[in-house]
């Protein structure tokens, strides 16, 4: 089971960012990086907000689920678990001993994956408008 989920434009448009990509300016390629971004964030909130572990330090919700951009000058995105703020994040998402596996990172990708796609399609659709 992954421990990020990863939104990667060329994949996830195919045919219509390689007809993007003909026209490629910096203003689109500022507007997928933007939309990225503001992508990363909805799931990191929805990954945060729906787990199952909860506890007085807060670690897991507040500081370990992180939104990474190092990848996005090629147009990739992804959440993840940070285990040194939280140590525990991979084994609550991927099971361990007795505890049952919960996804949250991974689901929260699957359930808000429709959302950031359509606002990235939105932003480009209003750019090609002009």
């Amino acid at each position: 089971m992954p421990l990020e989920f990863e939104i990667n434009i060329e994949s996830e448009f195919g045919d219509k960012f390689s007809e993007i990509a003909k026209n490629y300016t910096d203003d689109y390629y500022k507007t997928l990086r933007v939309g990225i971004k503001q992508g990363l964030t909805i799931i990191a909130e929805s990954a945060r907000a729906n787990h199952r572990f909860k506890n007085d330090t807060y670690n897991l919700q507040n500081r370990s689920i992180l939104e990474d951009t190092e990848k996005i000058d090629q147009l990739i995105g992804a959440v993840k678990i940070d285990n040194v703020q939280a140590s525990y994040g991979a084994r609550i998402h991927q099971g361990f001993a007795t505890w049952e596996p919960d996804p949250f990172i991974f689901n929260a990708g699957k359930r808000e994956k429709g959302r950031v796609l359509a606002g990235i399609d939105k932003r480009l659709s209003r750019l090609n408008k002009g």
